[in-house]
C-alpha cells in the first residue's frame, strides 16, 4: 500500500506542540502573577512616597508644623497610620504575588523536564530519571503548600492543622480533603508527561491514563470547595470591600453544618 506499518503513527511535530499546549496554561497564570506584582510594585511606590512627603511635612518650626497640620486637614491627605497599613499590605501583596509566580514556574519545570530528549545530550538514564523526580516532587510539594497555607488559609500554627474559629465543614472533611489533594498532586505531573511515558497501547495503560484524569477532576472539584469557604468567609483576596456576607454557616438546612467556633 506504500505505507509502513512497522512503526506507530504520530503527527508531526508532536513532540513539542504537547508540551506547549500543556504549558500554556501555566504561560497565562504566570503573566498574570506578574502584571499583579508590578502593580503591587508601583502601589507600594506610590504609598512610601506619600509617607514620605507626609513626614516631610511635620518637619521644621513649631509655626510651620502648625502650618502643614492645617494644610494636611484642609486637603484631606491619608493619615500617617493608614499609610504605612498600605504600606504593609501592598509589600505582603507583592511578596505573594512573586511566591504564587513560582508555583507555575515549578509546574512549567516539570513539563520541561518530561519533554527535553535529554538522550540527544548524551545524558544517561538514571540521570534523566532523577531530573524528573527532583522537578516531579519540586511542583508537587511547591503546589501542595500553597493549597494548604494559601489557597485554604489551614495550618495556622505548628499546632493545629484546621484553622479556628467558624468553619462551614466538619473537622474530618478538612483533613480529608487536604489528604486526597496531595494524592491528586502525586498524580498530576503523570498527565503532563508524553503518551510514551505510558504503554497506552494496552488496555491498561488506557484505564491508568483514564483514572488519572478522574482523580485530577476530583481534587480540582474537591479545592474549590474549601477555597470558596475560605473566601467566603475571611476575604483572603479581599475582592469585598467589606468583610461581611450572609451567614451560611448558620444555616442548619445546609448538608454540612458546622457552624461553632472552636
Amino acid at each position: 500500500t506504500g505505507f509502513d506499518h512497522a512503526t506507530k503513527a504520530q503527527c508531526a511535530g508532536d513532540a513539542w506542540i504537547r508540551p506547549i499546549l500543556g504549558g500554556f496554561p501555566f504561560y497565562l497564570r504566570l503573566c498574570q502573577c506578574i502584571i499583579r506584582y508590578r502593580k503591587s510594585t508601583r502601589a507600594l511606590k506610590e504609598a512610601k512616597e506619600k509617607a514620605e512627603k507626609d513626614r516631610g511635612r511635620g518637619e521644621g518650626s513649631p509655626l510651620q508644623k502648625r502650618k502643614n497640620e492645617g494644610l494636611r486637614v484642609s486637603s484631606h491627605s491619608v493619615p500617617t497610620d493608614h499609610v504605612n497599613s498600605v504600606i504593609s499590605k501592598e509589600a505582603h501583596q507583592q511578596r505573594m504575588h512573586l511566591l504564587n509566580s513560582g508555583k507555575y514556574i515549578a509546574g512549567m519545570l516539570v513539563i520541561f523536564c518530561n519533554s527535553v530528549p535529554w538522550e540527544a545530550f548524551g545524558v544517561l538514564p538514571y540521570s534523566m530519571c532523577m531530573i524528573w523526580v527532583y522537578s516531579y516532587m519540586l511542583g508537587t510539594l511547591y503546589m501542595f503548600s500553597w493549597d494548604v497555607k494559601v489557597d485554604w488559609s489551614l495550618m495556622p500554627d505548628p499546632d493545629h492543622f484546621v484553622r479556628t474559629g467558624k468553619r462551614l465543614y466538619p473537622l474530618w472533611m478538612y483533613r480529608s480533603i487536604a489528604v486526597g489533594n496531595l494524592i491528586g498532586r502525586l498524580t498530576w505531573a503523570m498527565t503532563l508527561m508524553p503518551p510514551t511515558s505510558f504503554n497506552s497501547d494496552t488496555v491498561g495503560g488506557n484505564l491508568l491514563i483514564l483514572v488519572i484524569s478522574l482523580i485530577e477532576i476530583l481534587r480540582r472539584a474537591a479545592w474549590t470547595l474549601l477555597r470558596l469557604e475560605n473566601e467566603h468567609l475571611s476575604n483572603s483576596s479581599k475582592y469585598r470591600a467589606m468583610l461581611w456576607v450572609p451567614p451560611l454557616y448558620q444555616d442548619h438546612s445546609l448538608l454540612f453544618y458546622a457552624g461553632r467556633v472552636s
